[in-house]
């Protein structure tokens, strides 16, 4: 029973920890995307595509980058 219950509570963890991770990206994101606004017109363009990587795309590209063979 014990372990049932530790079990239950691990994956929890494991959750809220994933869906912090995505929220927190998602927050950095929004806040990158208003400093955009502060750019002139000419660099605007620019910053808002580096801006619009969605989280899944970014943890893809950072397993990438951290792959042994990726070298």
């Amino acid at each position: 029973m014990f372990r049932l219950i530790l079990s239950g509570l691990l994956l929890s963890l494991l959750l809220l920890a994933s869906c912090s991770a995505r929220y927190f990206y998602e927050s950095i994101r929004g806040n990158q995307k208003l400093g955009c606004a502060n750019l002139p017109r000419s660099q605007q363009q620019e910053c808002y595509e580096r801006a619009d990587v969605t989280y899944d795309d970014y943890k893809k590209e950072r397993k990438e980058l951290r792959s042994p063979d990726s070298s």
